[in-house]
């Protein structure tokens, strides 16, 4: 990909580039029955069925229907499709994604002329591309996207490069004709999948001939390991993202990418297997980046085989870290708040962990390790975890090992941090800093755990200055709402400041509920 190539991708793709868009190409729609047209003084004057927009068409050109909706107009190799598509979406990303459907059908593909566009007091994204389409015949491709509501109108012309200057007049009249119709659709969005209240763990006591533990009612306990391997899972079989976890030693793990890779091409030569040849690679080796990779961790035979309901932690994003005294040496042991999904749910949670140095790389297969050491991590569904942040914790801090067992691991193994193994109190120093930093958070940090459920769940916040009131929208409203507002009741609708604070903790109203057309 040419340089020029990828800064124009990153101009439409920025902010919210990868999404996926309820979009068809429209350049293989198949056309319907040839459309009927109105004459009026201006010209032949097309009219979408679904009163979405009108158009003129010029002499020259036939209009046909097209069967997904919309319009395509046609002179001789030159066309031009007109749609409407609906939801969320803003301008910038839907004129990404086309460019990003037709480099995949053209040659010699390179975008021209990206940028803002106002035609006849309608402001859109306007983008221009050239290469060999799919007859390759050199072609001039126009895409044109008007934001309108939670609809945006798209454009796409397509035009022999030699007879482009014959054609860009009459395109132009197209382009200046096209006019969106009525009040501009009311979003809807999903409520969100937020229980109203948290459920009572009520826990009981759990315990084994060498241990005990908390464990809230009718979840279950899945219990691996011994001694520095020592591992428990507690969840509730309903909403596992409601979960309590301890690992005494998680790994090996890598180091770096060229251990890997010697230990690949070590396997691949001699046949001989490593047994985390799977595992990924962390680094820099820190507690944070052992979190992130957690998910392909659980995704090895080997994490599998140990613990078959190993917590997944999939997508996770940390809110915020801080360091903690290591119980091991050359450690990094971190306090983290972090988002992520566990089955359907979006939960959060806290986390303590602390990863180490194992064998030095020294170009040898089987080098170059690490290990994580106690990770322990309570969670639930996002909105429910605050409320059940005390008793998740508390029955962390219960866990406990007879003092017996712990003579016995000392006797088996002289594992470095088998001096954590405290009798009666294994858990408690973790879980007292783990609930310290909850209960010292900044409100930065929740407005940032609030930022990051927006983005997983597609929507963003506007409030109304007057009232200071907060509403929620599918991701990319207000793009189409700005020019528009004044089409509303409410026309003074304005983004969250990232750094209002208060903002982002009141409590949301739906958006598509309260917004209302203005009367005219």
């Amino acid at each position: 990909m040419n340089e020029r190539r990828l800064q124009t991708l990153c101009l439409l793709l920025k902010p919210a580039a990868g999404i996926i868009l309820p979009l068809v190409i429209l350049a293989t729609l198949m056309s319907g029955r040839t459309a009927a047209l109105t004459q009026t003084g201006k010209g032949n004057l097309y009219r979408d069925p679904q009163d979405r927009f009108t158009v003129i068409v010029p002499s020259e050109w036939t209009a046909a229907g097209l069967v997904e909706g919309g319009v395509r107009l046609t002179r001789g190799d030159a066309h031009c499709t007109i749609t409407a598509i609906e939801g969320g979406a803003s301008a910038r990303e839907i004129v990404a994604e086309t460019i990003r459907r037709f480099e995949k059908q053209w040659q010699d593909f390179e975008v021209v002329g990206p940028g803002e566009r106002t035609v006849e007091g309608r402001r859109g994204l306007y983008a221009q591309a050239t290469g060999l389409s799919a007859g390759a015949e050199p072609s001039v491709l126009q895409l044109w996207a008007i934001p309108y509501g939670l609809r945006t109108l798209l454009l796409i012309a397509v035009i022999p490069r030699d007879r482009d200057a014959s054609d860009r007049a009459s395109l132009e009249k197209i382009q200046q004709s096209l006019t969106p119709l009525g009040i501009p659709p009311v979003p809807t969005v999903a409520p969100p999948v937020i229980p109203p209240s948290a459920p009572a763990l009520n826990p009981e006591q759990f315990a084994t001939d060498f241990l005990s533990i908390l464990v809230p009612r009718g979840w279950q306990v899945v219990l691996v390991g011994r001694c520095s391997e020592l591992a428990f899972r507690l969840f509730d079989p309903s909403r596992p993202a409601r979960q309590i976890f301890f690992f005494g030693q998680v790994g090996p793990v890598y180091m770096s990418p060229e251990q890997r890779q010697i230990d690949q091409q070590f396997t691949s030569r001699t046949g001989l297997p490593i047994p985390h040849i799977e595992m990924p690679v962390v680094a820099p080796l820190t507690a944070a980046n052992l979190l992130s990779q957690w998910q392909y961790i659980a995704q090895t035979r080997a994490a599998l085989e140990y613990m078959p309901r190993w917590p997944r932690l999939q997508d996770l994003f940390i809110v915020s870290s801080t360091s903690a005294p290591s119980p091991v040496q050359n450690g990094s042991t971190e306090l983290m708040r972090a988002l992520f999904r566990e089955d359907a749910d979006l939960a959060e949670g806290l986390f303590y962990a602390t990863a180490a140095p194992g064998l030095p790389m020294n170009g040898q297969p089987g080098y170059g390790t690490a290990y994580g050491y106690l990770v322990a991590g309570v969670a639930a569904p996002k909105g429910e975890f605050a409320a059940l942040e005390p008793e998740l914790i508390r029955c962390l801090a219960s866990f406990s090992v007879n003092e017996n067992y712990v003579k016995w691991c000392v006797q088996q193994s002289a594992a470095r941090w088998t001096g954590i193994l405290k009798p009666g109190e294994m858990l408690r120093e973790v879980s007292e800093l783990i609930h310290s930093s909850w209960e010292k958070r900044p409100p930065a940090q929740d407005a940032a755990s609030e930022k990051y459920r927006d983005t997983v769940r597609g929507v963003e916040r506007l409030f109304d200055p007057a009232t200071g009131q907060v509403y929620e929208f599918p991701r990319g409203f207000f793009e189409k709402y700005d020019p528009e507002r004044s089409r509303y009741q409410m026309d003074s609708l304005q983004p969250l400041p990232p750094d209002a604070f208060d903002l982002w903790m009141k409590p949301v109203l739906q958006g598509n509920q309260q917004l209302k057309p203005r009367e005219k």
